[in-house]
């Protein structure tokens, strides 16, 4: 396991690998489940090309990563869908 940053340096990400750090340690983790539990089983990388008011194209990253399905099945893919059925996602705006 290696140092975490001082707390000024950080984004994001590295203030999120920073609590993973102090929890696996405090937990004592045998390497094989740290190792297990901080790299994920799946990784998604869309890149969505935008139209801008200004008339150029811009692409924005989007990500998706998936640790787990111990759990049971992730959805969140599906709620991205305009068509999905759900009633649940029914009050979102559709554009």
């Amino acid at each position: 396991m290696s140092p975490a940053p001082m707390p000024e340096e950080m984004n994001v990400y590295q203030n999120a690998e920073a609590r993973f750090e102090v929890a696996a340690d405090k937990l004592g983790l045998e390497q094989g489940l740290y190792r297990y539990l901080k790299y994920p089983s799946k990784e998604i990388t869309l890149y969505i090309p935008i139209g801008m008011d200004n008339g150029t194209l811009e692409v924005f990253t989007g990500y998706r990563v998936l640790h787990s399905t111990v759990r049971g099945r992730v959805r969140a893919e599906s709620a991205l869908l305009p068509t999905f059925p759900s009633t649940k996602y029914a009050r979102w705006p559709r554009g």
